[in-house]
């Protein structure tokens, strides 16, 4: 990417966009995915940037004019499906899929103030009560980053997953107090669907270490429990979910026992 034209790249870009980001009709195209050509290209060309003007140029040519096109027709929908809210979603998953593979494997510049400059639109121009999930989500892509970047000289691979977890109960405590208690359910999706920048495997119980670092805070404990469900068969995880069970809380070991041992008992498996 980082030889090739920007002139080039922009124009297949704009044609991408006016062909299909921005032009659905589902007799004749499906939907645009983060697996698309046309969404990998936006992507790699953010985030091919050696200096931070670099990048932020090509955010104002690209994605800040972008973004505001897909605001405008935010409410829009075809066939009875917010598409152009799909699409872009799609976009910023593929943002967070490459922010490991570049960053890390291509040693490219974390791009910590593009992403906070995606967030601050995001914030401004979409109401949480619509879009709790994509603000979110977005809210922990830029946590993500700022910790790479913070912690970019470290060689111990544990403390990013560690801190993130602390960053993920605060921010969730924060909701929790904003909005109710049950919102650490979408809280949980949002997580859930980040992990996997966390590599390798045994580093995520790193993560619900920090989640779980205020033991009086209930909603982090439902929250690892919704967020490491899938996990519950892992033998690894056998110290978490007895640390979760050990807890005095009746509503965390009801969940728990609900959650968990309920679904062994119903495959023939037990810790």
């Amino acid at each position: 990417m980082e030889t090739i034209s920007s002139d080039f790249v922009i124009s297949l870009i704009q044609e991408y966009l006016d062909k299909r980001f921005f032009n659905y009709n589902d007799k004749y195209v499906s939907y645009v995915y983060h697996s698309d050509d046309g969404v990998q290209i936006i992507s790699a060309y953010l985030l091919c940037s050696k200096t931070e003007d670099e990048q932020i140029q090509k955010y104002q040519n690209v994605f800040a004019p972008l973004m505001r096109r897909s605001l405008e027709k935010w409410g829009e929908k075809s066939n009875g499906t917010y598409f152009v809210r799909k699409h872009f979603y799609q976009l910023l998953t593929r943002l967070c899929y490459d922010l490991k593979d570049y960053v890390a494997d291509k040693n490219m510049l974390i791009p910590l103030k593009m992403f906070t400059l995606i967030l601050d639109d995001l914030e401004k121009n979409l109401p949480v009560t619509e879009n709790y999930i994509i603000l979110t989500k977005w809210k922990l892509a830029v946590a993500f980053a700022k910790l790479t970047q913070e912690h970019s000289s470290t060689k111990d691979n544990n403390i990013i997953p560690l801190e993130f977890g602390k960053i993920c109960l605060k921010y969730l405590k924060k909701d929790v107090e904003e909005y109710f208690p049950c919102i650490y359910v979408l809280f949980s999706k949002c997580v859930k669907q980040f992990l996997f920048m966390i590599t390798p495997e045994n580093a995520k119980l790193e993560f619900y270490e920090g989640m779980l670092s205020d033991k009086d805070f209930i909603q982090g404990y439902l929250a690892v429990i919704e967020i490491a469900l899938d996990s519950r068969r892992d033998l690894n995880y056998k110290p978490l979910w007895k640390q979760i069970a050990s807890h005095p809380s009746v509503e965390i070991k009801m969940h728990y026992y609900n959650k968990i041992e309920e679904k062994e008992k119903e495959t023939n498996y037990a810790f």
